[in-house]
């Protein structure tokens, strides 16, 4: 089952056969897009949310689900989830939940009954709205958990909790989230744009209490999670016809393997607004681009005077040792020459073997149809 905001169908390329992959899912309630109202589910002027039941659904079985509009999001993800795991048999096999909450994203918007508690602690308009959002979110997180406990599950259920990205602070859909003292945020590869914090949950039957409240620090990207749930249910998963892009941490998790696991993590941004750049391999954000918190004082140089900046095929190039600067505040790439040239060819050699941006299709129209549904007018529908 999957929840939340799915962020695959309003592309000109996007078809009815691609919709119907459903990426696995049995049944699927929420938006397609990457973003909208949380009360009005409108996205650039057009209806966005779905009620899809049964494996495929296409055409002939998703719904709009115009008994949504005016009803804040986090409230309907969490009921349907809740709804799910009460009407759970385990004698009919596993249950698999992807909760994916709009909750922290722009815009900014929660019930003023969240904020209120925040008026006398939190100064900041922002960040108090922020807070408010969050909290609704931790509530709707408990509701499930306790559904979970409720129904006898919760002994026998992993729970991931995890984000796509650091929040964003410089950039417009910026809403009051602070990545500090990390550098940067969401849209840059910095690393408060590209590293966060998760939560990895179960009990003692699968998870032994001397884990219980510790850190786990092995290098881990998002890729990993999938061959590591699957060895968590005991899938033998290397004997599958499908190739991850993931390396299993289970053994570490539960702490019957050391890591690490991987050696290293590719991020690349392409020039996605300034296409006459080419690619950016090192950027996203300014290049001193640490976000300060709110009522709080700091000194730092922006400056790029004085600094010399390696370059390679035309790039400037920076190298910074995350075990000892995490911050990224010095650029180590004019010191450590040999070091740049072997990650740089790394990084060449990746780039090679990645997989080719998806192109439109040129059999399908740019041009499509909304649908007008009584209440919430026109809506956005996958097309071709």
């Amino acid at each position: 089952m999957a929840f939340g905001f799915l962020q695959m169908a309003i592309h000109p390329d996007f078809s009815r056969k691609k919709k119907k992959k459903k990426k696995g899912f049995s049944s699927f309630y929420g938006y397609y897009s990457g973003g909208e109202d949380y009360y009005t589910h409108i996205n650039a002027g057009y209806f966005d949310f779905r009620d899809d039941r049964g494996l495929n659904c296409g055409a002939n079985c998703s719904v709009v689900a115009t008994d949504s509009y005016s009803n804040y999001s986090a409230g309907l993800f969490t009921r349907r989830a809740v709804d799910i795991i009460d009407n759970h048999n385990p004698a009919n096999g596993p249950l698999f939940l992807y909760l994916a909450y709009q909750s922290v994203h722009e815009p900014a918007q929660v019930p003023i009954s969240y904020v209120n508690p925040y008026n006398d602690t939190i100064e900041n308009v922002q960040r108090r709205i922020f807070a408010g959002m969050l909290s609704c979110e931790d509530e709707g997180i408990g509701n499930v958990t306790s559904a979970l406990a409720r129904n006898q599950l919760l002994d026998n259920t992993i729970i991931v909790f995890t984000s796509d990205n650091g929040g964003p602070t410089t950039t417009s859909d910026g809403i009051g989230s602070r990545n500090w003292p990390l550098r940067g945020g969401k849209h840059s590869i910095w690393e408060g744009g590209t590293r966060i914090v998760g939560v990895f949950w179960a009990s003692e039957n699968i998870l032994p209490k001397s884990l219980h409240n510790t850190t786990y620090d092995n290098l881990m990207h998002a890729a990993d999670w999938m061959p590591t749930l699957l060895d968590g249910i005991g899938l033998d998963w290397n004997n599958l016809d499908i190739q991850f892009d993931g390396v299993s941490q289970w053994g570490g998790l539960i702490g019957t393997q050391n890591g690490p696991f991987r050696n290293n993590i590719y991020y690349d941004h392409d020039s996605l607004a300034n296409g006459s750049t080419g690619p950016n391999i090192a950027s996203g954000g300014e290049p001193s681009s640490w976000y300060e918190p709110v009522n709080e004082t700091h000194v730092l140089s922006t400056s790029m005077s004085g600094r010399t900046l390696m370059e390679l095929d035309g790039y400037n190039v920076s190298l910074y040792n995350l075990t000892n600067d995490p911050n990224e505040y010095n650029d180590i790439s004019s010191q450590n020459p040999d070091i740049v040239n072997f990650m740089w060819n790394l990084l060449t050699e990746i780039r090679q073997s990645a997989v080719p941006e998806a192109q439109q299709d040129t059999n399908c129209s740019v041009n499509c149809t909304h649908t007008v549904y009584p209440i919430v007018g026109p809506a956005w529908e996958p097309w071709c």
